[in-house]
């Protein structure tokens, strides 16, 4: 049986190995992830109740988000209305930034914070 110190070792050495190699830069997030962050931040906690109002069963809203199963373009659509985000943000695409970021989460507080974005008015119009 290997000692600590022996598995301190390895586990330092995989750490080491890891740090070698190039960071990518930005982690990829799966179809799956961005449909789940983008109900989760509409406010849509519940998948059961969520399910319905795009016309899919609950199974196939938790293949969707699993990424075991790509949705059709309709249901993304729809989607993507329902949790106010652009077509494009949800499948990835570009849409002047492409992220899905809560408005009332801890990173707006950082953006507002930061002056990335001049105008809040635009985005949150009970901010101006």
């Amino acid at each position: 049986m290997p000692t600590s110190t022996t598995l301190r070792n390895v586990a330092q050495k995989r750490t080491m190995e890891r740090m070698a190699q190039p960071m990518s830069t930005f982690p990829q997030f799966h179809l799956g992830d961005r449909l789940r962050k983008a109900r989760e931040s509409a406010g849509y906690y519940n998948a059961v109740d969520f399910a319905p109002l795009v016309d899919i069963s609950r199974d196939t809203l938790r293949k969707y988000e699993r990424n075991e199963v790509r949705p059709r373009r309709h249901v993304l659509i729809a989607w993507a209305e329902l949790c106010g985000v652009t077509y494009d943000a949800l499948v990835g695409g570009d849409d002047g930034g492409g992220a899905i970021i809560d408005l009332n989460g801890p990173l707006s507080s950082t953006l507002r914070d930061s002056g990335c974005i001049a105008d809040w008015s635009v985005i949150l119009p009970e901010a101006a």
